[in-house]
């Protein structure tokens, strides 16, 4: 014969709770995911080499900085965009990447569950640095970014409250 519970018996998952669950999860993996984007993104940005016309070949041929010279169009040229690749140019210069970085975090911040995040850079020597034209950054940009995938998701998780 079995024993009967003293005291109130457990209740099971309701629907509710269940949806309560689902939804907390939702916003966690939404957190998560927000930060990994955002710290790769940042990483990217400030990666990117800043023209230093003195490590140039033209430069050290001539002596001479390229006329109204000033870096930084790279690091402005990270364009972020959602469910649609942006490849825009921006004009102007960037060189601490705060512009590029502001943009970033605004595109992060309106990123929702089952959208698609895109960074891209079009400036036409973007491939050349990213495969060691520049000794910037001689083993690329964005995939020296991508080998810490796993350390960004990690430092993300942590971070949540």
């Amino acid at each position: 014969m079995a024993k009967k519970r003293k005291g109130k018996a457990k209740k099971g998952t309701t629907k509710k709770d269940f949806e309560m669950i689902v939804e907390r999860l939702v916003v966690e993996s939404e957190e998560i995911v927000k930060g990994t984007i955002l710290s790769m993104g940042s990483k990217i940005i400030q990666r990117s080499p800043v023209g230093n016309y003195r490590l140039w070949k033209s430069y050290q041929k001539t002596g001479k900085p390229p006329k109204n010279y000033v870096g930084g169009r790279f690091r402005m040229n990270w364009v972020s965009s959602i469910n649609t690749l942006d490849a825009s140019r921006q004009t102007g210069t960037d060189p601490s990447g705060m512009e590029a970085m502001t943009r970033l975090k605004m595109k992060v911040d309106d990123l929702e569950a089952g959208n698609v995040f895109f960074m891209a850079n079009s400036l036409p020597y973007a491939m050349e640095l990213e495969f060691g034209h520049s000794t910037q950054a001689p083993n690329g940009i964005v995939r020296t970014v991508l080998q810490e995938y796993a350390q960004a998701i990690t430092e993300a998780k942590a971070k949540r409250p």
